[in-house]
């Protein structure tokens, strides 16, 4: 049987402000994961491309990310043991930077190519 009840419109209209609060942060929280792995791939294949590795500076510079986002993306690639700290010889001074784990996993499905061939935009 069913129970019919009378809720106020205040009520209601709070449950369904509740319900697209939630909704939002379960987007913001897919989005921010999905920025998240796209920037560790972006990191891990300019790190590729050099072999003795690089700094964070010039990561946040080639990639346009932000200072937090490459410390961000470097100490969780860090922390699965893909790079490790590397001093970087810039011109007349050494840098603190990371480079690839020699031997390591860094590619899944050992794939030589961290992006599939497509055109490259410039923003």
């Amino acid at each position: 049987m069913w129970n019919t009840a009378i809720r106020a419109v205040a009520s209601a209209a709070a449950e369904i402000e509740d319900l697209q609060l939630w909704a939002a942060q379960g987007r913001r929280e897919r989005q921010s994961v999905a920025v998240l792995k796209r920037n560790r791939q972006r990191v891990l294949a300019t790190l590729c491309a050099t072999e003795s590795g690089e700094t964070p500076r010039y990561l946040r510079h080639k990639l346009g990310l932000t200072c937090a986002c490459v410390n961000a993306v470097l100490g969780s690639l860090a922390d699965e043991g893909l790079i490790e700290p590397a001093p970087i010889q810039k011109r007349d001074r050494v840098e603190n930077g990371y480079r690839i784990v020699p031997g390591g996993n860094t590619l899944p499905g050992g794939k030589t190519e961290p992006f599939p061939a497509r055109r490259e935009t410039i923003s």
